[in-house]
């Protein structure tokens, strides 16, 4: 189920690049030849950015996308390797929890006071917060598994060769 969710949130920031690309050479060919125009393309793909970029790091977490530098890693016995990796997604899982808690109450205190955009659309803050804050939750989530399933020794470990 986890699998699912996570590559379909990834298959959704995707398309929702392609539409932020599409939408913008619109904007921008509009403007230019004096067509209908937003005038709003800036704050539309702020929010994409921030909710794509959130909601792609469960995913590339899971898929094991991201960057890593093993020096020592491969030299190391499996256990050892083992527990270094669960300590990484310990660190992972903390580090996603902390900032989650804290766009959580970021997104309360907007939506408290009725903060909005400063833009013609005028866009409650703690939607786009919220998306954000939830991108980040699930990421924890998936830390958090990782995490679990390296310590009971179901998790991918690092290479076994030296310097692969």
């Amino acid at each position: 189920m986890e699998d699912r969710l996570v590559t379909g949130m990834a298959y959704f920031c995707g398309a929702l690049f392609l539409l932020l690309a599409f939408y913008t050479t619109y904007d921008v060919i509009a403007r230019r030849y004096g067509g209908w125009y937003s005038g709003v393309t800036d704050e539309m793909s702020e929010y994409a950015l921030a909710l794509g970029a959130s909601w792609a790091l469960a995913y590339t977490l899971k898929a094991g996308g991201h960057v890593r530098v093993d020096i020592l890693l491969p030299y190391l016995p499996g256990t050892v390797r083992r527990l270094l990796d669960a300590f990484a997604m310990a660190v992972m899982a903390v580090f996603a929890a902390t900032v989650s808690v804290f766009l959580w109450k970021l997104v309360g205190s907007s939506y408290a006071i009725g903060a909005t955009g400063h833009s013609i659309i005028q866009t409650p803050q703690w939607l786009p917060q919220a998306m954000m804050a939830s991108g980040y939750s699930f990421l924890a989530l998936v830390a958090f598994t990782g995490f679990l399933g390296h310590l009971l020794g179901e998790g991918e470990t690092s290479s076994d060769q030296p310097g692969a």
